[in-house]
């Protein structure tokens, strides 16, 4: 079951069954009243349930955009947002490392990075255009700039396949076709849940070198290098 694609119905269920709630204690209330004529009670709740279910809607959006801990709680195994570390292999070899942040945009989800090339001469940012969670997948199409001189960009589609446990998962694979070249990567990828190491990956300063440090041992049993 997917979860995500639940939250609108989910909300919207909520927002009716209390604005029901609060109609009838107010019909009742407006019953009680003598000089109520009697076709009153009726309208009362009918406002209720309309104006008072889209508000309840609202607000209920809006606080879950805002609170991460309910989105946790609500999500469950299928929480995936977070700040992840990937890395990429062409015939079996670290070429690419990237730091990723996913995050949930109300029934859909999001995520952009930047990724660093083994050789230190390329860095590049890329961001998702579409991307649809039909879980455990995770489908995407993205935008890709290259930060140098010649500042290309690029798109390409992809996949994450994310690695079910009894908990939050913590790894993906993936893979991902540049169109520009006309490559297929694959990759994976690991959440960061060290406070720490999250710090280090949010300062541009100690990002890259934090990126690799994580990889170092991952790199070395591939045989790469820096």
């Amino acid at each position: 079951m997917d979860k995500l694609k639940r939250l609108p119905q989910f909300i919207i269920s909520i927002s009716l069954a209390i604005s029901a709630v609060l109609a009838q204690q107010a019909a009742s209330w407006v019953e009680k009243q003598k000089t109520a004529p009697g076709w009153l009670p009726a309208i009362v709740a009918l406002l209720i349930i309309g104006g008072g279910s889209y508000a309840l809607r609202l607000f209920l959006e809006l606080f879950l955009d805002s609170s991460k801990r309910l989105r946790k709680f609500i999500l469950g195994r299928q929480f995936i947002e977070g700040t992840w570390l990937d890395i990429s292999k062409a015939e079996g070899q670290p070429i690419i490392i990237a730091v990723s942040r996913i995050e949930f945009a109300g029934s859909s989800v999001r995520f952009a990075g930047e990724d660093f090339s083994m050789d230190t001469r390329r860095r590049g940012h890329y961001l998702t255009d579409i991307a649809w969670l039909d879980w455990p997948r995770l489908k995407y199409k993205y935008t890709y700039q290259v930060s140098d001189a010649c500042q290309i960009s690029n798109q390409g589609y992809g996949e994450k396949l994310f690695i079910e446990r009894d908990g939050l998962p913590r790894e993906y694979v993936g893979f991902y076709f540049d169109l520009l070249e006309g490559k297929r990567v694959t990759y994976e990828g690991w959440r960061v849940e060290d406070p720490a190491l999250l710090r280090q990956l949010d300062d541009p300063k100690t990002r890259r070198q934090a990126a690799i440090d994580f990889f170092k041992w991952r790199i070395e049993e591939l045989g790469g290098s820096r």
